[in-house]
């Protein structure tokens, strides 16, 4: 038995390393530079200032003429970010828990798919020059965009 338990500790002790969570979504940090992606799909961003919120658009179209995999990590397949200067305002999936298994969505030849989020971001902000950031967060194809805008 005195030799079963050490042996158990290390067994446990090395498992336990396997059991980190799972990578959280990009991380903030300073201003980005557009996109450098340079596989098949093509990417739009759009923000759209309105009154009381934002509206963030990430649209994806596969121009091939075959379908293409996108594979995730988690459940979470996009994300946008508010940054002003470096410091981030906001972020979509703050507040969110997502499915931590793998998945894969297929996007067909010629087919089109959106991620759209809006924001409400109170009084604070309003009148000051902000960034916008969208991630797609696919394991083999990722995309990040970025654009300037300011609230009315």
């Amino acid at each position: 038995m005195r030799r079963i338990f050490p042996a158990l500790l290390l067994a446990l002790a090395a498992g336990a390393g396997a059991c980190r969570p799972a990578a959280g979504p990009a991380p903030s940090g300073p201003p980005l530079e557009a996109s450098r992606y340079t596989g098949p799909l093509v990417s739009t961003f759009q923000v759209e200032p309105a009154g009381d919120s934002v509206r963030f658009s990430l649209q994806l179209t596969n121009p091939t003429a075959a379908p293409v995999r996108l594979a995730f990590s988690s459940g979470m397949t996009h994300d946008f970010a508010v940054r002003e200067g470096t410091r981030e305002v906001w972020r979509w999936s703050a507040d969110r828990s997502f499915v931590q298994a793998g998945m894969s969505v297929s996007l067909g030849a010629g087919e089109t798919r959106s991620y759209t989020e809006v924001w409400r971001p109170g009084p604070g902000p309003r009148g000051r020059r902000l960034s916008a950031v969208a991630y797609l967060t696919s394991t083999n194809h990722p995309i990040q965009q970025s654009t300037a805008f300011a609230l009315p």
